[in-house]
């Protein structure tokens, strides 16, 4: 590999670090670096059940087969020092020709494509797994010799650096699906905005409050109410927050349907201020609508107090705020009855009163509907 190839390796294995679409371009360079038609990465768990690989020279979905069929029995791995990163190695180091293509995985895959001399480098070994690149070549081409040895060498380093990158903004990638996965929990709306005001982020909850178009508006760079003085007031609301003065603050947005004004939180996030990222979440808001009506699933109900259909539903009815002679009508039962049945539900959630009820149930989970 001359000097221009080898840099065109290393802007390469960087690239693939944040963007991983390169990978197969980058196993197409090394592999003319290193004289091979077959190059491919293997990122394994530590029992080598589970994989992602990617490789270039052969059919991927029979290399995808042969890992599936082969990946926790290879013999070549299972023979290579377990650990060791930084050295090209080489399976004829750890097993003869002549026992090689004895093995099954020989003869299903090494030798219908063509691979004989085979090597290869770990760029990583821990608790997680490994992750690792195979190179082969045909027997009839010469040997890995030391000429491949140094340059794995040169490149190994390298490639460990962007594997951590990459690890790392995956990490993070996952993290912030956590984050967003919870947010969509939250049974209110919330919105995640920039420094500007603008929307960065909003929870599912938000979608459906934001298409009714009621007390609360999105443009394509800001947010807005039913009327000018709403939005100005909104506006100063979240700069205020935005700047961090204070611990935020709470606004009413009046609503054109008539249903009672929306409540709005301001909440400063603080500690992640960087000029540099200028769309970077500096305000959370959460917007709590008091038409919705609190509710608890039943199964929840079920699984936390032993609640039986019945009981479940009339514990949802009363936390809903409907009274006892209502639910009695709605279900054909007599007041009696239903008496009876709310006796029993108080007596598993340990509760006295009605009202006692009623709080337990409204700290508990919730999701919430419109009136």
């Amino acid at each position: 590999m001359d000097d221009l190839a080898h840099s065109e390796a290393l802007g390469l294995i960087y690239e693939a670090a944040v963007s991983p679409d390169r990978w197969p371009e980058l196993l197409q360079r090394l592999a003319r670096g290193f004289d091979c038609h077959f190059c491919g990465m293997n990122i394994s768990s530590a029992n080598r059940e589970e994989f992602r690989a990617v490789a270039a020279g052969v059919d991927r979905a029979e290399h995808q087969a042969f890992l599936h069929r082969f990946n926790r029995t290879n013999p070549v791995t299972l023979r290579l020092p377990s650990g060791v990163t930084g050295e090209l190695i080489e399976a004829c180091s750890v097993m003869s020709r002549a026992e090689l293509e004895r093995s099954e995985m020989y003869q299903v895959f090494f030798r219908p494509n063509d691979m004989g001399h085979t090597a290869r480098m770990t760029i990583w070994s821990g608790r997680a797994g490994t992750q690792s690149i195979a190179l082969s070549r045909p027997w009839r081409a010469a040997p890995f010799g030391a000429k491949e040895r140094s340059l794995a060498r040169s490149l190994i380093p390298h490639l460990h650096r962007a594997t951590r990158v990459a690890r790392h903004l995956g990490n993070a990638d996952l993290l912030t699906k956590a984050a967003h996965t919870t947010l969509d929990a939250v049974p209110h709306p919330v919105l995640l905005l920039d420094r500007t005001g603008r929307p960065v982020y909003v929870n599912r909850k938000t979608d459906r409050l934001l298409r009714t178009a009621d007390g609360l508006l999105a443009g394509r760079e800001r947010l807005s109410g039913a009327s000018a003085a709403a939005t100005r007031a909104l506006e100063t609301l979240i700069g205020a927050a935005a700047r961090g003065s204070g611990n935020g603050g709470t606004l009413r947005l009046p609503r054109p349907s008539g249903k009672a004004p929306l409540v709005v939180v301001a909440i400063p996030i603080r500690g992640l201020h960087d000029f540099f990222f200028a769309d970077q979440p500096t305000v959370l808001l959460f917007v709590a609508d008091p038409a919705a009506k609190q509710t608890v699933d039943a199964t929840t109900l079920t699984a936390l107090f032993g609640l039986t259909r019945a009981e479940a539903e009339l514990a949802r009815q009363l936390l809903a705020g409907r009274k006892l002679q209502a639910i009695a009508a709605a279900s054909g039962r007599s007041v009696f009855t239903v008496r009876n049945l709310l006796a029993r539900v108080m007596a598993k959630t340990e509760t006295g009163r009605q009202s006692d009820l009623v709080s337990l149930l409204g700290r508990l989970p919730q999701t919430l509907h419109d009136a």
